[in-house]
């Protein structure tokens, strides 16, 4: 008899304890001990507890150091129960959602997902580095995690309510990235990359 049709369950959006907003917590003191306060031995035990879900889409805001740091586990032999890790990049535009006169206006977050066969670095150099953020104080630089961590350190000392942050934190709060320019890099590159653009979510 001829199977049918085979229907898995993929989840693309699952944020890592690299992205400079998480929720990745220890529960307690214990746990902390247990884990010899390595919260990403927790985030990966946790992941091989979801034994429905097939692909997996792992996602940073503006980069993909949680990815990397995720398929070094799997290159030890953890995470078996997934059989497709694609690497996701979150972006938060430089474009506002239409909204009610008594609604604060919302920013526009896009996701761009790559293919698992493409090497981090190359998604790195020919995509991320040819990016350029746009600041508060209206200036334009290079998407590193350097210029990110030294927007955030100008942010905190001019304003007072960023100092209990991280300088990353404060800086991938602030800063967007221009949707034209995104599109532009992906056609460009469009021989060297695999890659589909997936979804526009608000924060």
């Amino acid at each position: 008899m001829e199977t049918g049709s085979l229907w898995r369950k993929w989840d693309l959006h699952i944020h890592t304890p690299a992205s400079y907003h998480h929720n990745f917590r220890f529960s307690d003191d214990g746990e902390r001990i247990e884990y010899n306060d390595d919260i990403w031995d927790k985030y990966i035990d946790e992941l091989e507890k979801i034994l429905d879900v097939a692909v997996i889409g792992i996602t940073d805001y503006f980069s993909i150091e949680g990815y990397k740091k995720v398929l070094e586990y799997r290159q030890k032999g953890r995470l078996e129960n997934f059989d497709l890790i694609l690497p996701n990049i979150e972006f938060r535009l430089d474009r506002f959602l239409s909204s009610r006169k008594d609604e604060e206006p919302k920013r526009l977050n896009f996701h761009v997902i790559f293919s698992d066969e493409i090497e981090p670095e190359r998604i790195e150099k020919e995509f991320l580095e040819e990016l350029h953020i746009k600041t508060p104080f209206g200036e334009e630089r290079k998407l590193t995690r350097g210029n990110i961590e030294e927007i955030g350190r100008i942010l905190k000392e001019h304003h007072e309510r960023f100092r209990d942050k991280s300088d990353y934190f404060v800086g991938c709060m602030n800063i967007t990235i221009s949707l034209d320019e995104i599109i532009e890099v992906l056609y460009k590159k469009k021989v060297n990359f695999w890659w589909e653009i997936l979804a526009c979510f608000t924060r």
